[in-house]
């Protein structure tokens, strides 16, 4: 018997061949039983073979879900010698069945700050009876939690499913946000989802929170943006965007009368003022003040002061400052009694005089290598009266403005210009105070010594604008003072003197200083040369008498003319003879021979112009193709340079001061003397 959404017992009997079915059994009874899910009923079914042989009627009585099938059998039913199979056609339907279940739901919390709506208390405990049919999804709960005007809910409420499978339920939390998108209120809703089955004891929870007050602002400024950093000469363009809430209002005032504009023009002007109408804030929560910082060769400082609806305290500073430096020029000379300057050389480049300068933007940190920070000074010096000149050992190098002194206070300085320091040596009237805790507005930037008495200075600004500490206001004891003049600049000068062999030029040089900031004002620093060198006696040029002796010998000395090193080799034999030379270095001689001077009237016809032949041989080195040899003119004392190929012997009439080879690569010609006369 086919069926849909329900099912059918059989049943079968045993009777022998011959005998009356109906003695031994009247009747047979099926029974038809709903799928899950659904339900029948005995009035929805039908026998409908009603011709099927071996039966007599079929009647369908209902027993609880199920329906019972009684077939009654025809008397007599006589059992044939086969088997007989009685296939009973049944119509009828099942009908899907509907299941209610009861579920507990608890909502925990109180009302306060609540607006509870009717239907919605708070707390609430109830058991909910919801019927359905498998698969179904039926509203099993919503309710709308509100908060009281002028609160809000920070945290949503709870819903969780404590006992219950969670498949068959399904939770929506839907809020409802303010115009400042703070949840004013939440709808909580549940869905039950049937199976086939209820569940047992089902129980869901709902926490709700207790809404907190909505603070309204206060309709302020509330913090303001500009950048405050160093303005160059040329002036500057910034934006000082000032901030707060919609409605709030407020006045920026200039300090000394440079341009503030709220980009507005008029009759195609700039409008322009040095305080601005009153402003509002608008909805974007902001307001653009355009501020033009002019063009100026002086140090200034311009202020902004911001009134109005202001938040107290206030975060940033007020008024807020700009300062504006022009170019500065860092200068370095020499001085020195008796001592000039007669060139100069600055990074490897020619200077027109003994005064260097570098001009650079204030405050500009320089980069290794750069111009700005090379500070290669070569000084070449002279006596001013051809003096001749030694190192001056005794004393360390002096340059005004460059050396400081490093010292703290020993006492907590708090709001005063009085400050007692460990030690005042080496501090001195006018320099410039610097720690981590003083600080001043207005410009210059700088606190200065006024006066020194014992280790307790007086301290000053240009302006009077002083304070020294920040937060409490004070510089606690054994806090790093740092003085100097260097007025911000951050440099090493080394200097070094080296003295040429005749001792009439030094070269002082500045090789290894440089300069890593430049400061925020000009400064000159000056070398003090006699710190260097020593400055002798003028160095004359005198007649010396030469005894030549019995073996002759070797003559030095510092010709007066050139005022270069000579050096004559004077042999066996050789007539006494005069020269005209230096007095410092006075010449020496070696050997047998003795020298004097003679007065102060040179002959610069004697043995400058005494002439000998040299023979130079270049075969020393298959390395180099030439040589080139230096020698002194015997007539014009001048000096002259020729080339000696490689195997070559040169014959040449020259004075009696070594001539001298160069080579790249090689030791040099072989240059001997071989004849004492020779005719130029």
């Amino acid at each position: 018997m086919p069926s849909s959404n329900y099912t059918v017992t059989s049943v079968v009997y045993t009777a022998a061949s011959g005998t009356n079915v109906y003695n031994a059994h009247p009747t047979a009874v099926l029974t038809i039983t709903p799928n899950i899910g659904y339900e029948i009923f005995a009035a929805d079914f039908l026998w409908t073979n009603t011709d099927l042989n071996y039966i007599n009627t079929v009647v369908f009585t209902q027993d609880g879900q199920n329906v019972l099938c009684t077939v009654t059998f025809d008397n007599p039913f006589t059992m044939p010698a086969a088997n007989v199979d009685l296939a009973l056609c049944i119509s009828g339907s099942a009908n899907i069945s509907e299941l209610c279940c009861d579920i507990d739901l608890c909502v925990e919390g109180d009302s306060v700050n609540y607006s509870v709506q009717a239907g919605s208390p708070i707390p609430e405990d109830i058991t909910i009876n919801v019927c359905g049919t498998e698969g179904q999804q039926v509203q099993l709960f919503q309710r709308t939690y509100t908060a009281s005007s002028g609160y809000y809910l920070e945290t949503q409420p709870s819903v969780v499913l404590e006992i219950g499978d969670q498949d068959q339920y399904a939770i929506t939390e839907t809020p409802t946000l303010n115009s400042d998108g703070k949840v004013v209120s939440v709808t909580v809703g549940i869905k039950y989802i049937f199976k086939s089955t209820c569940g047992i004891n089902d129980k869901v929870n709902i926490k709700l929170f207790r809404p907190l007050q909505i603070q309204v602002p206060e309709i302020k400024i509330t913090n303001y943006t500009l950048d405050t950093s160093d303005v160059g000469d040329g002036g500057a363009s910034r934006i000082m965007r000032v901030f707060g809430n919609t409605g709030a209002t407020f006045t920026v005032t200039s300090s000394n009368g440079q341009i503030l504009n709220l980009n507005t023009f008029t009759n195609n002007s700039l409008d322009t003022y040095t305080i601005t109408p009153t402003q509002t804030i608008p909805s974007v929560g902001y307001v653009d003040v355009y501020i033009e910082i002019p063009e100026s060769s002086s140090i200034a400082e311009y202020c902004f002061t911001l009134a109005g609806d202001l938040i107290d305290p206030f975060p940033q500073p007020i008024p807020a400052c700009i300062r504006q430096y022009p170019k500065i020029t860092l200068t370095f000379n020499t001085t020195g009694t008796n001592l000039t300057v007669t060139n100069t050389i600055l990074n490897s480049s020619q200077e027109a005089d003994s005064t260097v300068t570098r001009t650079y933007p204030a405050n500009s940190v320089t980069q290794v290598g750069t111009l700005p920070y090379k500070n290669q000074i070569v000084y070449t010096v002279v006596g001013s009266a051809g003096q001749t000149l030694s190192l001056n050992t005794s004393s360390s190098p002096s340059i005004t403005n460059y050396y400081e002194a490093n010292t703290m206070n020993s006492e907590a300085v708090q709001n005063s210009n009085i400050v007692p320091v460990v030690s005042s040596s080496n501090i001195t009237t006018g320099m410039r105070m610097e720690g981590e805790n003083v600080t001043t507005t207005g410009v210059p930037p700088e606190v200065t010594v006024s006066n020194i008495n014992g280790n307790t200075l007086t301290v000053s600004h240009p302006q009077s604008y002083l304070n020294i500490g920040v937060g409490s206001g004070s510089i606690s004891a054994g806090e790093d003072l740092t003085f100097s003049n260097r007025k911000g600049t951050n440099l090493v000068i080394a200097p070094i003197a080296i003295i040429s062999n005749d001792g009439l030029t030094a070269t002082v040089s500045f090789e290894g200083s440089y300069i890593s900031k430049y400061g925020d004002s000009s400064q000159t620093f000056t070398l003090d040369l006699t710190s260097l060198i020593t400055v002798g006696s003028a160095n004359d040029c005198k007649e010396w008498d030469v005894t030549v002796g019995a073996n002759g010998g070797i003559l030095v000395y510092f010709d007066c003319v050139k005022k270069t090193k000579r050096q004559l080799v004077i042999f066996k034999g050789e007539s006494d003879f005069s020269i005209c030379a230096m007095t410092s270095p006075a010449p020496t001689v070696s050997g047998t021979m003795s020298i004097a001077a003679s007065g102060d009237v040179c002959d610069f016809s004697g043995v400058d112009a005494t002439c000998v032949t040299w023979s130079i041989a270049y075969t020393n080195s298959p390395q180099g193709k030439s040589v080139d040899v230096t020698y002194f003119d015997c007539v014009t004392l001048a000096e002259n340079t020729i080339t000696v190929g490689r195997g070559q012997t040169v014959t040449q009439c020259a004075t009696r001061q070594t001539p001298v080879s160069t080579s790249n690569s090689d030791n040099g010609a072989t240059i001997t003397i071989t004849n004492l006369t020779c005719t130029p």
